[in-house]
């Protein structure tokens, strides 16, 4: 599928949209360009700054014309602003989206028109079957307050929220708490309401609080999440819970709903905030 983000200078908006659907997107599935129907002379230096701020660099880009071939090559035309001035293609499905053209604004204002192009991007990618996923969750973005950011905000692909993903996210805010009791409130807080977002009632509360003590106990100074995953990699294990518990405890309706110490093997002791 190709998807095509056109406004009128090609120079924000667009050129936004179609980055994050590119870094998004499962590129096998589908593929984004981006047009304007007066492309200016280059990007906005403020999209440029605040792009910056996911990784995404487009200094290289250059604002293309929206013609009449490109527009047909489309399953998808996105209009922002060029109204009636953009090429009729009968056959493709076209949707406006009512967004603020970020010339001339402030730094800040082209921030927030940046994160509801991303949250409008992600929709789509989740409404057409393409948001792309690796083993990793830090493909959907390699910086940790991104990725961070993606789940608390409930925008995190439902299909990256695997087990990877939940560890990552538990390490991240027990890095960026300053007790076990703020960031184990966080995680549980964090893991409920996306899973109220994805329609989902999976919630365990023994094994939300084992996975953060043992995490918690593992963690060290000048760790990275890649240096702690690879260090750790017993606790990407499916069935890493059961050098704890039996199945039959950690299977019970009591454990979901409230924490259960350990029948086989007792976790480490997390209120410490262990670190080695």
């Amino acid at each position: 599928m190709k998807v095509i983000f056109a406004c009128v200078h090609n120079a924000g908006r667009s050129q936004m949209a179609a980055a994050f659907f590119n870094q998004y997107a499962d590129a096998s599935k589908a593929i984004a360009v981006s047009a304007g129907t007066q492309p200016a002379e280059k990007i906005h230096e403020c999209v440029l700054r605040t792009m910056q701020n996911f990784g995404i660099d487009l200094s290289v880009v250059k604002p293309q014309l929206l013609t009449d071939d490109l527009t047909r090559s489309a399953d998808v035309l996105i209009t922002m602003g060029c109204g009636e001035a953009c090429p009729l293609a009968p056959d493709i499905k076209r949707e406006d989206w009512p967004l603020s053209d970020p010339k001339d604004r402030t730094e800040e204002e082209v921030s927030i028109i940046r994160d509801e192009i991303k949250m409008r991007v992600l929709k789509l990618l989740q409404e057409i079957g393409a948001l792309g996923c690796s083993a990793s969750p830090g493909k959907i973005t390699e910086d940790d307050d991104n990725f961070l950011q993606s789940f608390e905000e409930c925008s995190l692909g439902a299909k990256c929220w695997n087990h990877t993903a939940h560890l990552r996210m538990g390490w991240l805010v027990l890095e960026k708490s300053t007790s076990f009791e703020e960031a184990l409130e966080r995680i549980r807080n964090g893991i409920m309401r996306f899973n109220s977002s994805k329609n989902s009632i999976g919630y365990h509360e023994t094994i939300t609080v084992a996975f953060a003590r043992l995490i918690d106990s593992r963690r060290k100074v000048n760790d990275d999440w890649t240096i702690f995953a690879d260090r750790n990699s017993d606790l990407f294990e499916k069935n890493c819970l059961e050098k704890f518990y039996s199945p039959e405890v950690l299977s019970s309706e009591k454990a979901r709903k409230i924490f259960i110490e350990p029948d086989r093997c007792a976790l480490p002791r997390s209120v410490s905030m262990v670190r080695q």
